[in-house]
């Protein structure tokens, strides 16, 4: 049995996995969680000899394992490309392999241990956000603390990140808000969630959990009146937690500095693709276009703050530079891919509506 759950549990746990000995200390800790839970999972995919199941994504992520080959071939630097550069190994060939081994070892799990991963990332995404109220609070228990901003990283060790993964985990807080027949206290986690994301002071996380919201809300049947007040409240919630924290950060000018900094790495950002706009600089290359492209006024707008930038702030920009139009086209079609999946899946049975 407890092989059984722990190897998605793992993978579900390497966001906040952080070990503060070492100088990659957000970034090794989440490889090796990655690598041992998918390792568990094919394992237990072997041991039982199964038969390996067709996915949706199967073409969509070949073409973009076959969109960030070509790209990383001619790289600027093609080992970078392949290994990436210590502390944010994710960008390369290397923590795209270990995201598409992650994928078709869940993928390959007979259906107990499938229907196991939502609950798990559920919860996994709940102690995120625990944490990061914690030390938005001053009481953070592993003594990280937050950014000078007052920002929260939590384990994961970026407000951005962070954000990024309670935006997609608070689409699966919210439908078990809505469901009469759950725990009461997964009812609640959504509000957990919703002051995670409030704490990261991160607007694109806003954004992402709100478009996750109506997606629910479209995709859902029918809402009986218990689950619309509910909804409601959390709403509310939402609206309230975000005007606080916009008016903190406000106070503090940080939303004002960090966007003029940002139009700055959009602009340099656009000159690398206009550079290369096929394949890009290849993969875990941006911090190496950045500096080729970026101007004086630039360095001056940005005070000194993002002199030294490896990414672009914006997801497309960054498909763009770093793999060029054929990344960012294969990014569309597993995104598409994904949509049309959830889409073809209303209304079936074990399907959550």
């Amino acid at each position: 049995m407890l092989v059984s759950w722990l190897g998605p549990a793992l993978v579900l746990a390497a966001p906040q996995a952080f070990w503060r000995g070492l100088t990659a200390a957000f970034i090794l800790p989440k490889l090796l969680l990655l690598g041992l839970g998918t390792g568990l999972c094919a394992a237990a995919v072997l041991a039982r000899r199964r038969e390996v199941r067709a996915t949706v994504l199967d073409g969509p992520l070949a073409g973009l394992a076959a969109a960030s080959v070509a790209s990383a071939l001619f790289s600027v630097d093609p080992w970078l490309s392949l290994v990436g550069r210590h502390g944010g190994f994710s960008d390369s060939l290397l923590g795209l392999c270990g995201a598409l081994c992650s994928w078709y070892a869940a993928s390959w799990l007979d259906e107990p241990r499938r229907a196991l991963i939502p609950r798990l990332a559920l919860w996994a995404g709940a102690a995120a956000a625990a944490h990061a109220v914690l030390q938005t609070a001053g009481l953070d228990p592993w003594g990280i603390g937050p950014l000078p901003t007052g920002r929260a990283v939590a384990g994961v060790g970026s407000p951005v990140d962070l954000g990024g993964v309670l935006a997609l985990l608070f689409p699966l807080a919210l439908e078990a808000a809505r469901q009469d027949g759950r725990p009461a206290v997964e009812r609640v986690l959504a509000v957990l969630y919703l002051a995670g994301l409030a704490a990261t002071g991160s607007r694109a996380a806003w954004l992402g959990a709100g478009a996750g919201a109506l997606v629910v809300l479209g995709l859902s049947s029918s809402l009986a009146n218990g689950s619309r007040r509910r909804i409601v409240v959390i709403g509310l919630l939402a609206a309230v937690l975000a005007a606080a924290v916009a008016w903190r950060a406000g106070a503090r000018r940080t939303f004002r500095d960090s966007d003029e900094a940002r139009v700055a790495v959009w602009r340099t950002a656009l000159r690398a693709v206009q550079a290369r706009p096929l394949l890009g600089y290849g993969p875990g290359t941006f911090e190496h276009a950045f500096r080729l492209h970026r101007t004086p006024d630039d360095i001056k707008l940005m005070r000194g703050a993002y002199q030294l930038q490896d990414h672009a702030h914006n997801g497309v920009l960054d498909a763009l530079a770093q793999g060029g139009a054929l990344n960012l086209a294969a990014w569309a079609w597993v995104c598409a891919a994904l949509a049309a999946a959830l889409w073809s899946a209303r209304g079936a049975p074990g399907v959550p509506a």
